[in-house]
């Protein structure tokens, strides 16, 4: 045939390159623009374009078009006529949030701060200074981060993140305007704070809990440095570090459990600081010192077959050479006897005498580990003894004296630093040890109990009472 022009007739057969698609997001709906040939990568790059939800959270369905979920190496469609218009295509994911924080709405901590701020900040007994210069965050104020807050009025504890849950800030500053109140502080209508007071202290408040549920290691001991550290020893031999409610380190201890965790004094300085020891862990017959940055420093090693029972620090201070920190512990016997090593009686003459030498050995053997029980062994520490960044210790072993209750002494079960002290405690009463001018323990005083008991706990008290 011919065209009206008289020329020949062609046919015009046009294929489409791109086709218009909605995207199902909640109860959203966006328009977007397949391509022939278009890669899954492509098109979740497009989504995040129109929706900030990141590809690796997308979740792309559509049946007519592919099996299941899109991955980023499925060609979405090869012939594009054959898909409709306005085909559906549902997205499942959240989206990123980014908030933007103005110089005054971020947090502010004491290590930022100048010496006039923090000058200022002593001079407030609340902890927060004036609203110029912006929230000050404590240790518990988590929830003064952008985005935490809590102020609904309820009181009950928060849950901030897997490892944290307390009380609100607002309840917790509360408490504390009361108790301020209460203790004969005067209202200052300027700041909304309280001055001339003595006490700052939730007493007798549960204001936060920190670690794992449901694991299976319980915390057997816990202490606090000096800046505000929280240390925790648990029974798998995990030393976690806590600061501002939030776990910063976690280490582990030599052995595979850790009984108890002790601060050191800082003897003059910071504890922890150029190499000193800031604190120390002990179990499964070993301890370990740290600094307070969660650095192992040293290894001190108990006697075969023992371990740590209790342990306590302490510093003996002389006008001639400064202060010495000391580190005391007492031992509780952990090896394991066999009961049936001597259950089969002797057939002759030989084995007769290879099993009392046995039973010889084993007697001695439980005999050191008794004495080893009843002693109470002292590291002494000096800073000037360092050996090229080598922490150096000089050992002493204060043996207590036995009492009138009983013929024998019996194991030391705990020990504790009192009034510059050092007291140990066994079942038939305690024993008051003070050091002499060479550094030396000896015994000041003996009390006896009236009656054999075991001691549990032993910790100093305010006002000179033990």
């Amino acid at each position: 045939g011919k065209d009206h022009d008289g020329g020949p007739h062609t046919h015009h057969n046009t294929t489409t390159m791109s086709k218009p698609i909605i995207l199902k997001w909640g109860k959203q709906s966006l328009s977007l623009t397949i391509h022939r040939g278009m890669p899954g990568s492509d098109l979740k790059h497009q989504i995040y374009a129109l929706t900030n939800v990141p590809p690796a959270r997308q979740k792309i369905l559509c049946p007519k078009l592919w099996k299941g979920a899109l991955k980023d190496t499925d060609v979405i469609a090869t012939d594009v006529d054959s898909i409709p218009n306005n085909t559906k295509i549902t997205l499942i994911g959240t989206a990123d949030k980014l908030i933007e924080k103005s110089m005054d709405e971020r947090p502010r901590f004491v290590e930022d701060m100048t010496d006039e701020e923090i000058w200022k900040l002593k001079q407030n007994s609340r902890g927060v200074s004036d609203d110029t210069d912006g929230p000050i965050i404590d240790i518990i104020a988590l929830q003064k981060e952008h985005g935490m807050e809590r102020d609904d009025g309820k009181m009950e504890m928060y849950e901030y993140n897997r490892l944290v849950t307390g009380l609100p800030q607002h309840q917790i500053e509360d408490m504390l305007l009361q108790r301020m109140q209460k203790e004969g502080g005067e209202k200052d209508p300027s700041t909304n704070s309280v001055r001339d007071t003595n006490t700052t202290e939730l007493k007798g408040e549960l204001a936060m809990t920190m670690g794992l549920q449901l694991r299976r290691a319980y915390v057997n001991s816990i202490a606090v440095l000096d800046n505000g550290t929280l240390i925790s020893g648990l029974d798998d031999g995990h030393v976690q570090f806590w600061r501002r409610g939030e776990m910063i380190k976690d280490a582990r201890h030599t052995g595979g459990c850790v009984d108890e965790v002790v601060i050191f004094p800082s003897s003059g300085g910071s504890a922890g600081s150029g190499g000193r020891p800031a604190f120390a862990t002990a179990g499964d017959g070993s301890i370990c010192l740290w600094t307070q940055d969660g650095n192992h420093i040293a290894s001190l090693s108990c006697f075969p077959g023992t371990t740590v029972a209790s342990m306590t620090v302490g510093s003996i201070t002389s006008e001639e050479e400064g202060d010495r920190v000391y580190l005391a512990a007492c031992f509780r016997i952990t090896r394991q006897t066999d009961p049936n090593q001597f259950r089969l009686p002797p057939q002759n003459e030989s084995e007769r005498r290879r099993r009392e030498a046995a039973e010889m050995q084993e007697q001695m053997i439980q005999n050191q580990l008794l004495d080893v029980t009843r002693q109470v062994k002292v590291w002494m520490y000096d800073a000037s003894e360092n050996n090229n960044g080598r922490v150096a210790f000089r050992e002493e072993l204060v043996v207590p004296n036995a009492t009138n209750a009983v013929e024998r002494t019996p194991s030391t079960a705990k020990v504790a630093n009192f009034a510059g002290d050092l007291v140990c405690g066994d079942k038939a009463g305690l024993q008051i040890f003070d050091a002499t001018r060479d550094r030396r323990f000896q015994r000041k005083m003996a009390l006896q109990f009236q009656y054999l008991c075991d001691i549990d706990c032993m910790e100093p008290l305010h006002g000179d009472y033990l």
